[in-house]
Parts: structure tokens; C-alpha cells; sequence
């Protein structure tokens, strides 16, 4: 799995990272995810990309004139590397903690995992950061992280 190191503003600028509400974002080969990408993500396979390191952040461009809650939802499987039995996501939304997700060795399936967002975490601001923070309770621990198949926002 190569690594691709991404400036800050990732592939492009937040212009080229405008979202349409409630459409799935792609990350598998052939996706639409490249323009959301800022740092912190493999590069892409047939079943996604995984995060990199200890965060990874991508960006959300759209019209937030209407202020209203939503749900971040995201279809991923947790990989997990050698030496952990357990880790943790935190996700923020623009710097603000929304969730921790916990994953351990018996549960590695693929899944749906999902947050509601408060009208607070998504202030009337574009563009909207989501960052994916992996912790482990081993302090050298690198590699664990979300292999993500598909992003998106709703209702």
C-alpha cells in the first residue's frame, strides 16, 4: 500500500471539493474522492483507502446557507496493525469532537458507522473539515486505522 502525501488544500482547493448534499462520495478505484482528500490517506484500491498515521482530514464544500442537522455516514472496515488488539476514531467536525468510534480484534467486519451532527458542529461556514483521529493504547502503535469504501451527508 504506497502513502499519498498530501499538501495542505490536498488535491485542489475547497472549490473543487463542492458537495452535493446527500451523495455518497467514492473512495475505491475509479471514485470521486480525490478532491475531498487533504492529508492522511493511502492511496487508492479496489475496496477503498485507508487512513494514514495518526489523522487523516478530508473537506466538504457546499451550501451551508440553510442551517440544519445531518448525519455523517460512512461504509468502512477497521485494519488493524500487528501489535494492536484495540483502537479507537475520533471524528471532528471543523476542529470540534462529534464521536469516538472503538474497534477491537472480534468485531473486523465491514459496517456502516454513522453520527448525527448538530447544527453547532456545522457552523454556517463552508468548507466543513472532517478529521479522522486514530488513538491506540499502545503509544508506538502505527497502522490501525478505517479502510473507507464511501462517505456522505443526509438528513
Amino acid at each position: 500500500m504506497g502513502v499519498a502525501l498530501l499538501e495542505p488544500g490536498g488535491f485542489g482547493n475547497s472549490k473543487d471539493a463542492s458537495y452535493i448534499f446527500g451523495r455518497y462520495i467514492d473512495f475505491r478505484s475509479g471514485g470521486n474522492a480525490g478532491p475531498y482528500l487533504r492529508q492522511g490517506w493511502s492511496r487508492t484500491s479496489e475496496t477503498g483507502r485507508s487512513t494514514i498515521g495518526p489523522w487523516s482530514d478530508m473537506i466538504f464544500s457546499f451550501d451551508f446557507s440553510k442551517k440544519r442537522d445531518m448525519v455523517l455516514t460512512l461504509f468502512a472496515r477497521p485494519v488493524f496493525a500487528a501489535q494492536d488488539d484495540e483502537f479507537w476514531v475520533d471524528v471532528l467536525i471543523n476542529g470540534t469532537m462529534a464521536v469516538r468510534w472503538s474497534f477491537d480484534r472480534d468485531n473486523q467486519n465491514e459496517n456502516w458507522y454513522s453520527t448525527p451532527l448538530q447544527r453547532e458542529y456545522v457552523a454556517a461556514m463552508s468548507p466543513m473539515h472532517v478529521t479522522f483521529v486514530v488513538g491506540s493504547t499502545d503509544p508506538t502503535s502505527h497502522g490501525s486505522g478505517l479502510e473507507i469504501e464511501t462517505v456522505g451527508l443526509r438528513d
